[in-house]
């Protein structure tokens, strides 16, 4: 397998050399769905640059409330608290929901190409700020979102991260990844099957991304018209 997919969109944005130095210490791994990346307060052995493998990122509080602040596939990283000088991971445990492959960089490895080339540094400076811009897109629709649109909008963004119509999940997972009943989410998805933009099966579920993805911008531009006053109805 050649390094030709999800990282290429990283890869891309370096000159040759920095590109082959770092090729050099990219290893190609399988993600089992399940596996735990990262663990608060653990030290981060590995960085990965994720291919069609999906990870959820899910914030852990004192008291052990688990709330999910982002998902990232194709393109996404994990690990990136090495970036900012960091050896451990935050308050984030960082899980694979959907088995895939990614590329691997030890952190050792992280760190000397890093100290060699300033670009390299300043390209996975990149790559942090834009994961930092989804975990905050993850906050405001958590808080925001009826449980309806956080369903929906997480499914878009997986399917999408593993390019992918069939995303593979349980209803009890997507319930503790949105801190939600699993009754809940069962009733959302099935309104979701009732306008034909999902179908759900056992443990996996069908993306009808074009649709799903005109039925959230539909929803946020009627939100938008009713705050103003002049509520619409969403037809699909």
């Amino acid at each position: 397998m050649g390094i030709n997919s999800g990282s290429a969109c990283f890869l891309k944005t370096l000159d040759a050399e920095a590109e082959g130095l770092l090729r050099s210490c990219l290893v190609c791994v399988e993600l089992d769905q399940g596996a735990i990346l990262e663990k608060p307060g653990e030290r981060i052995s590995h960085l990965y640059l994720l291919d069609t493998a999906v990870v959820s990122f899910v914030a852990i509080g004192a008291a052990g409330k688990r709330v999910e602040i982002g998902t990232v596939g194709y393109g996404g990283a994990t690990g990136l608290a090495l970036t900012f000088g960091s050896a451990c991971s935050p308050n984030v445990e960082a899980t694979v929901e959907v088995r895939g492959a990614a590329w691997r960089l030890s952190a050792e490895d992280f760190s000397r190409i890093t100290e060699e080339r300033r670009d390299l540094r300043q390209a996975f400076l990149h790559l942090a700020f834009d994961h930092l811009r989804r975990v905050t897109d993850g906050a405001v629709a958590m808080g925001c979102l009826s449980i309806q649109h956080r369903v929906a909008r997480w499914l878009l963004m997986a399917s999408k991260a593993q390019e992918d119509s069939l995303v593979g999940i349980t209803h009890e997972r997507l319930a503790e990844l949105l801190c939600a009943r699993r009754s809940s989410v069962t009733v959302a998805l099935h309104k979701l099957e009732g306008i034909k933009v999902i179908r759900a099966g056992r443990s996996r579920i069908e993306v009808d991304r074009e649709r799903l993805s005109f039925f959230l911008d539909q929803s946020t531009k009627a939100s938008r018209r009713s705050s103003r006053g002049d509520g619409d109805q969403i037809s699909m």
